[in-house]
């Protein structure tokens, strides 16, 4: 194995150091490398990689995202004695090139089965989620109702990662921190007078219904992938 060349140097210490390594994961996942785990680890043949394990194991693959993350960032590679449209010129040129791609049906069909996927999965995780929540009322076993409840917030953090634009994504997955969706109104249910279970029954319907109509919309957007981003912020 050759070693690493200093260019190699500039991009691991670009793409492995603070916030970048979110953008990296980011990156990853438009090219079809892999999967966001969590917002700074990538989901790769089934293993749950940090950056610098994906590096090692796929070189290659880490190389080409890091790379692409690289070229795009905002004040770009420019040297000094360029003119200002030569300056102009390169900084939009990625811009241009990242438009085109996804005008192409191979990109355009790719962007449309991984929304399609993914828009699944989020509806897949909620109707988990709901029935746990059901069968917690007539048993008072909140234990299936914590996995499906960490599931879901995995499948909309990864809608997160996705799409930082989209702020229905982090507010769905902040009310499952809250009541009546929260831990603190499955605790103590056994013991709980019938008014109370009743109420709190109540409650929980309410918000599941508010719940499932905004997330429908979330799986809505992701399914049309490139209309949602011309109307970025509204999904």
């Amino acid at each position: 194995m050759e070693p690493p060349s200093s260019a190699d140097d500039t991009l691991a210490v670009y793409c492995l150091t603070g916030q970048t390594r979110t953008e990296l994961v980011r990156s990853a996942a438009i090219l079809g490398l892999g999967t966001p785990d969590t917002p700074d680890r990538l989901w790769v043949n089934g293993r749950s990689l940090d950056p610098e394990t994906w590096r090692t194991s796929r070189p290659a693959d880490f190389k080409r995202a890091c790379t692409a993350l690289y070229q795009a960032r905002p004040e770009g590679a420019l040297p000094q004695s360029t003119s200002w449209w030569e300056k102009q010129l390169d900084l939009l040129f990625p811009v241009l090139i990242g438009v085109l791609l996804g005008l192409l049906p191979t990109g355009w069909r790719a962007a449309v089965d991984r929304g399609a996927r993914d828009a699944t999965a989020l509806r897949q995780a909620f109707t988990e989620f709901r029935r746990a929540v059901t069968a917690f009322t007539a048993s008072g076993d909140d234990g299936e109702v914590a996995v499906r409840r960490g599931e879901l917030r995995r499948q909309l953090s990864l809608v997160s990662v996705l799409h930082p634009s989209w702020p229905r994504a982090k507010d769905l997955a902040d009310r499952l921190d809250r009541e009546p969706l929260g831990d603190s109104s499955f605790q103590g249910w056994r013991g709980a007078t019938p008014a109370y279970k009743e109420e709190t029954e109540k409650k929980i319907a309410t918000a599941l219904s508010a719940y499932a109509e905004e997330l429908d919309r979330l799986a809505v957007a992701l399914t049309r992938p490139f209309r949602s981003t011309l109307r970025r912020g509204r999904a």
